[in-house]
């Protein structure tokens, strides 16, 4: 059974459960309650489809830390936006609303075959080449 730091009452862990908005923290604080609760870690993990190991390292944060170490801690860690830029952001919204390039239409460009101008070699030799295809292994 994994120990769990008094920061909080098992009461206190279920209304931080059941109070938080963000869903990662409310899952955190989750695991954390039934661990506090008694249950042991493979338990909480079928509970909560957390895989065991970070269920471990949850509560091995949430002892050092406490709850402040719960939720998506990537959130407030400083570093800029490098993909989705603001400015980015801006032209795609720009983008979106502008007709597209080619009017919009999809056009399916798949190579077709007459088979019936085909000689018999090239037709065994197609044939095998789509048994490979779709069953994985030569006939």
């Amino acid at each position: 059974m994994a120990y769990v730091a008094g920061h909080l009452s098992v009461a206190a862990l279920e209304e931080r459960y059941e109070a938080c908005e963000d869903v990662m923290s409310s899952r955190h604080f989750q695991a954390i309650w039934l661990l506090a609760k008694g249950h042991s870690t493979g338990e909480v993990a079928s509970m909560t489809s957390f895989g065991r190991r970070w269920i471990e390292q949850l509560v091995e944060r949430y002892n050092a830390l406490g709850p402040s170490a719960m939720g998506d801690l990537r959130r407030g860690n400083g570093a800029p936006a490098k993909v989705l830029t603001a400015k980015l952001l801006q032209r795609l919204r720009l983008r979106l609303g502008e007709p597209p390039p080619d009017g919009g239409e999809q056009v399916q460009r798949t190579p077709t075959i007459d088979v019936s101008r085909l000689t018999d070699e090239e037709l065994e030799v197609l044939e095998s080449a789509l048994r490979k295809s779709i069953c994985g292994s030569p006939p």
